[in-house]
């Protein structure tokens, strides 16, 4: 596939991905009000965050060596199910000790949420992980289906939840929870599909991904945490409604922001 062709498909998707991110903005904004906004907006910056640590961009490390060649594309898949169960057990226990320390950090955020959240964050890795893979394998198309299908499953759960009138903060992480599971149970497929797996165990392949992602890592989490301390910050010294009401404008500049990655990518 041409590079304009690839990077054409995925602004598309990126602006595809923008209109619904935006839609059931709009919908949770409206229907939980700032509070209830706030709430959500500050669970997902803290939980974000602790899976952006935990992820150690692994992405990179997976995109390098599994563009290689056909075989390498096979084992480094297995290798993201391996990342997928060792840092996301570490994101569980980070979130979870979150959850019953009563830090400041989480203090507008009820406890039952950072549970669903933490029970997410290995699916979260996962399908990182596996866009990863296509996108080293040059299964651009698949790899754009992977990172829509989310935004896609939300929004109609939303607008289910607001047909029944059960929107509320909860049944909205929990709809996140669902979606992201969903999510990664399409990507499995993709990959075994498009790609399949090698199972190694072999260290030095997983200690290559290592060396090779915790250079990216080191150079995006500074960026990441520019980006998002905001939220976590308004969070511990300000109310959840405060939260809410900044988040709005921030979730509409963020895709911006996102859009001139696409080329670099």
């Amino acid at each position: 596939m041409s590079f304009l062709r690839t990077v054409s498909i995925t602004f598309g998707n990126q602006i595809l991905i923008y209109i619904l991110a935006l839609l059931s903005n709009i919908i949770t904004a409206r229907v939980l009000g700032p509070a209830g906004k706030g709430q959500v907006a500050a669970a997902f910056a803290i939980s974000n965050t602790v899976i952006q640590f935990v992820h150690l961009g692994i992405s990179q490390g997976l995109i390098n060596t599994g563009a290689r060649s056909e075989e390498n594309a096979k084992k480094s898949a297995f290798s993201a199910l391996v990342f997928t169960f060792t840092n996301g057990l570490i994101g569980i226990l980070v979130l979870l000790v979150l959850a019953y320390s009563n830090t400041n950090l989480v203090k507008n955020i009820p406890t039952e949420i950072i549970i669903f959240l933490a029970i997410g964050v290995p699916f979260s890795l996962l399908v990182t992980f596996f866009e990863a893979i296509l996108l080293a394998s040059e299964n651009i198309v698949s790899m754009n289906i992977v990172v829509s299908s989310g935004e896609v499953i939300r929004l109609a759960g939303l607008v289910a939840l607001l047909l029944v009138g059960s929107l509320t903060v909860t049944n909205v992480i929990i709809l996140w929870l669902f979606t992201i599971i969903l999510n990664s149970v399409l990507a499995i497929f993709l990959v075994q599909v498009k790609v399949g797996f090698s199972p190694i165990l072999n260290f030095r392949y997983y200690r290559e991904i290592i060396i090779i992602s915790i250079k990216s890592f080191l150079v995006g989490i500074a960026g990441y945490l520019l980006l998002r301390s905001d939220i976590i910050l308004l969070n511990y010294f300000r109310t959840s409604t405060e939260v809410g009401i900044y988040s709005i404008a921030v979730s509409l500049a963020d895709k911006v922001i996102v859009l001139p990655k696409i080329i670099g990518r």
